[in-house]
């Protein structure tokens, strides 16, 4: 989506040469092939986690770090895993909407008219505004060192990210 503004914005004249449907196909299946092979990884590790004891899961998504507090071996490795595969795909693909956004912010800048430069704003404000509560409170979920943290703030911040 950042991708679709930038070009609305900073390419208007050249949008709908750049963004037709092949190049919109292609960015969908590259993006679900990076979060599977993402997802992926996570998942093969989980798999191999023994569970003992109280199998309950505290929360109401099958989310990734109420499976690694339920395991009762070593969590490390997968804790590390988790944090590493959070980190490159959230703060990947955050600096890549943040830098779109920075060339957006310049060329409606650029605008001489208040006018233009209203209408582009209100163009991609809900977007910004909904990627910066996505972003952070993806990043307060995921990109940390532990799951130990409490999962009952964890299901609190995942209201907004389901939102």
């Amino acid at each position: 989506m950042a991708y679709d503004r930038y070009l609305a914005i900073c390419h208007p004249l050249r949008y709908s040469s750049l963004m037709n449907s092949t190049f919109c196909a292609q960015l969908a299946l590259l993006s679900w092939l990076c979060g599977f092979l993402a997802v992926s990884v996570l998942a093969a590790l989980i798999s191999r986690l023994s569970f003992c004891g109280r199998n309950v899961i505290n929360h109401f998504i099958c989310d990734i770090d109420s499976w690694i507090v339920l395991s009762c071996v070593h969590k490390r490795l997968i804790e590390l895993a988790t944090f590493i595969d959070s980190f490159i795909v959230v703060m990947v693909s955050c600096t890549i909407t943040l830098v779109s956004y920075i060339f957006i912010i310049s060329t409606i800048l650029r605008i001489p008219s208040v006018q233009g430069r209203q209408k582009a704003f209100s163009t991609c404000s809900t977007h910004l505004t909904v990627m910066t509560i996505w972003y952070g409170s993806g990043i307060f979920l995921y990109v940390k060192p532990s799951a130990q943290n409490s999962l009952d703030l964890n299901k609190t911040i995942n209201i907004l990210t389901l939102w």
